[in-house]
């Protein structure tokens, strides 16, 4: 009859992963007043990215405001870009698309993902205002670490 293992005993391999992922964990750094104004000024100039989201250590809200912003930009960007390049054939004289039938589509299309990519904008102000409104919760200096 084959013994069982003492419930309080780990494996070798759970403690050979538990090693690697301690010794490669990258300590983050800490929240300072400083460092929350950073991120506060990343906010309101580049919010739209979700860059001061990756500097107070959300990467999944970093990541959801990204994939956000290039799907609303994607949704007014690329139907300018295609009646610009009509536009361009018509009038060098290459075969002209009609695009009189589209006309709305794209119109519709191009507003509604531009006031989609605005609140994508504004969204980033906003956190980067209330990051820096709010930076007094946060420690002066960094707490020495043991």
């Amino acid at each position: 009859m084959p013994t069982k293992p003492h419930k309080n005993i780990k494996s070798k391999l759970q403690e050979a992963i538990e090693k690697s992922t301690k010794k490669h964990r990258r300590k983050a750094k800490p929240l300072t007043r400083k460092r929350v104004t950073y991120c506060g000024i990343a906010g309101i100039l580049f919010g739209w990215l979700g860059i001061h989201n990756f500097m107070m250590h959300r990467p999944k809200r970093a990541f959801g405001h990204i994939i956000y912003s290039a799907i609303t930009f994607d949704m007014f960007a690329i139907p300018l870009i295609y009646a610009a390049f009509v536009v361009y054939q018509c009038r060098h004289g290459k075969e002209c698309i009609d695009i009189t039938s589209y006309d709305d589509t794209l119109n519709v299309v191009v507003i509604v993902g531009l006031i989609l990519f605005i609140t994508s904008v504004i969204w980033g102000v906003v956190e980067g205002i209330i990051l820096i409104a709010n930076r007094s919760r946060f420690p002066v200096e960094a707490e020495p670490t043991k």
